[in-house]
């Protein structure tokens, strides 16, 4: 028997025993040859099961299955602990502060994002999940079907300028983001964190998420502006790299703003200091050397439609991305993996 925690064995296989000549029922008994790292994972017990269920397969062919099967296992995640300085939004501590920002009418974005609040489809998609999760909370219309003879937006349904074959590898960069959003129908306002300061975005973040009686939220319950932030996760203490997410409340006091993470499969919602935010959207992409930032995404004004009059494909035959609406801000223009904002979550 293997134990685990003495010197690493070699990865040489072991010495084949004879095969059992009276059927497979004895298999418990042997150990076939595998290489020595697979018998450390997998008991004898484990590699007798397999041959039962698959008495057809070679002793090579189960040794494979094995390996593949524990790689799959070892190689996967299941969610991210958040960072001590993040507080989780259902503990106790994420709770309290929920109180408080109610307390101080923090609460303006967040009943009808939570409402429309949904996982990222793939693990580059945080920029076209956020913007889902954006343009459902702001009741736009996306003007075709999702399925059955329902109109929703749905991360599969944004692909205009950029291909979502190429979002899949490499993520939404902070201008593709702004004209992903344009091309959908929303009024745009973006700004670099390297163009602006603290106190303009805390002023932002205010309108957006703090009634006053200057920005009061309708009756219906519903908004005319959400908050996204484009962030550096590592600067938060995060695995990961760039990565997009609604804002959705603020606690002014405690300066603590709520991120809607839409990777929800690594981490949950999270309250985090604003200062800290700040400095995650201060950090410098390598592919422009500029700063990430924060948008407000709003409605278009009655009558006005940006939507962009056809879905463009060119990609397809020739890799040139071309958008005819002139405000989504994407025209004539070939990308590469270098041009992107590698959005890895």
């Amino acid at each position: 028997r293997v134990h685990g925690g003495g010197k690493r064995e070699s990865s040489s296989p072991v010495m084949a025993l004879p095969t059992p000549a009276r059927g497979l029922s004895c298999l418990s008994r042997h150990v076939y040859a595998l290489p020595t790292q697979i018998v450390r994972h997998f008991p004898t017990r484990a590699i007798g099961e397999m041959k039962l269920k698959h008495p057809h397969l070679a002793s090579a062919d189960t040794n494979a299955m094995l390996h593949k099967q524990h790689q799959t296992k070892s190689e996967s995640f299941y969610r991210r602990p958040l960072p001590q300085h993040c507080i989780p939004f259902s503990s106790k501590s994420g709770r309290e502060m929920f109180r408080s920002a109610m307390e101080q009418n923090g609460l303006k974005s967040y009943f009808v994002l939570a409402e429309c609040y949904e996982t990222q489809s793939e693990p580059a998609f945080c920029g076209v999940g956020t913007l889902t999760v954006c343009l459902n909370a702001l009741g736009l219309d996306p003007g075709r079907i999702w399925k059955g003879p329902w109109r929703w937006f749905d991360d599969q349904m944004l692909e205009c300028c950029i291909p979502l074959e190429r979002v899949k590898t490499t993520g939404l960069s902070f201008h593709e983001f702004g004209s992903l959003s344009r091309c959908n129908g929303a009024v745009v306002k973006e700004w670099r964190a390297d163009t602006t300061t603290i106190e303009q975005f805390r002023e932002v973040l205010t309108e957006c998420t703090v009634d006053t009686i200057a920005h009061t939220s309708p009756s219906d319950g519903r908004i005319d502006r959400v908050l996204v932030v484009s962030y550096q996760r590592g600067a938060l203490g995060q695995t990961g790299d760039g990565h997009f997410s609604p804002i959705a409340a603020y606690a002014p006091k405690e300066d603590l703003v709520l991120i809607l993470d839409v990777a929800r499969f690594k981490y949950p919602p999270h309250w985090v200091p604003l200062p800290m935010l700040w400095k995650a959207m201060s950090e410098v992409n390598n592919y422009d050397n500029r700063s990430r930032g924060f948008f407000v995404l709003s409605p278009p004004q009655p009558g006005e439609n940006l939507r962009c009059p056809s879905k463009i494909r060119s990609w397809k035959s020739h890799g040139d991305l071309l958008c005819s609406k002139s405000s989504c801000g994407v025209a004539t223009h070939r990308y590469s993996t270098s041009d992107t904002n590698n959005q890895t979550n």
